[in-house]
């Protein structure tokens, strides 16, 4: 994600605004047809997710423990999962095929374009000025700071001809347009505070692997591929905790003042996107099983 917050010029906050007032009303124009499309549909006293939701995530009514307490727990077996993937793993110990990494960075780096917009638009729908602020910059930050970073090493002579490049003919993997649609539904449909949950794994889970990867690797000694190094360092970065952590108390502000209901659904898109996170990694390997030719920088 980002390394560091930068004020907002006059001219980006106006251009962030402007993206998530036309995604809304974007949004907004599709329900309205779809509503006079359909006037014969009977109202339902609750919603089928509601009824799921409640059933499994009965600890969400427990008042007293922060929200991302229950949602960490909610989501163990896909965090389990996660720690031993083998992506990781194998980025870990510099055994990762060059080309599942340089699939996993071109897509990450379209998809941060659209989880910038999706901060833009939770921040534009915000009734707090500090919560707005704040998101204004993570937005920011992600689409100019942790861009350059991919950005570099796809325009870099070594990367430019790789053959994971041309894959998709610059198209996202489906997992990646999964993802990206569940989040912008998430943060323009759903409430404010399911789409505050539904964007925070990109932080959480990031810098829980990425912290857990540099202990491994200082444990381990010896020499790691420079490409993964750095990626691993990006994450575990003290700024990146820091941002981790203010996405993590405006979620907990959210939650304590929403309804049960509300707090189940937040953790329910938490798991989710969690789930999805999973699934991205798992895309640089599934391109290297179906891919022919390796390709050695």
């Amino acid at each position: 994600m980002f390394r560091r917050n930068t004020p907002l010029s006059k001219i980006s906050l106006t251009v962030l605004l402007g993206i998530s007032l036309f995604l809304n009303l974007l949004l907004a124009a599709s329900v309205v047809q779809l509503t006079n499309q359909k006037t014969s549909v009977a109202p339902l006293k609750k919603s089928s997710s509601e009824i799921t939701v409640k059933k499994l995530y009965p600890s969400a009514s427990i008042v007293g423990r922060p929200i991302t307490e229950l949602m960490w727990e909610a989501a163990s077996d896909v965090i389990k999962d996660i720690d031993n993937h083998e992506f990781l793993t194998k980025l870990l110990d510099s055994s990762l095929p060059i080309e599942a990494f340089q699939y996993y960075i071109q897509q990450d780096a379209m998809y941060l374009e659209d989880f910038g917009r999706a901060l833009a638009a939770l921040a534009f729908r915000s009734t707090n000025n500090e919560d707005t602020s704040t998101l204004l910059d993570f937005s920011k930050s992600t689409i100019f700071v942790e861009s350059a970073m991919h950005q570099k090493w796809l325009e870099s002579p070594s990367w430019k001809n790789a053959p994971a490049f041309n894959a998709t003919g610059g198209r996202k993997d489906p997992v990646n347009a999964l993802y990206t649609s569940f989040l912008l539904k998430s943060v323009s449909v759903d409430s404010w505070e399911v789409g505050a949950a539904a964007v925070t794994p990109c932080f959480w889970i990031y810098l829980h692997v990425g912290k857990r990867l540099l202990a491994q690797r200082t444990a381990m000694g010896g020499v790691m591929n420079p490409y993964y190094e750095t990626w691993v360092q990006e994450y575990a970065a003290p700024e990146f905790e820091e941002s981790t952590n203010k996405m993590l108390d405006i979620v907990n502000r959210a939650a304590s003042a929403s309804s049960p209901a509300v707090r189940s659904q937040m953790i329910e898109a938490f798991v989710a996107a969690s789930k999805m996170e999973s699934m991205f990694w798992g895309m640089g390997l599934e391109y290297v099983a179906r891919s022919a030719p390796r390709y050695t920088i």
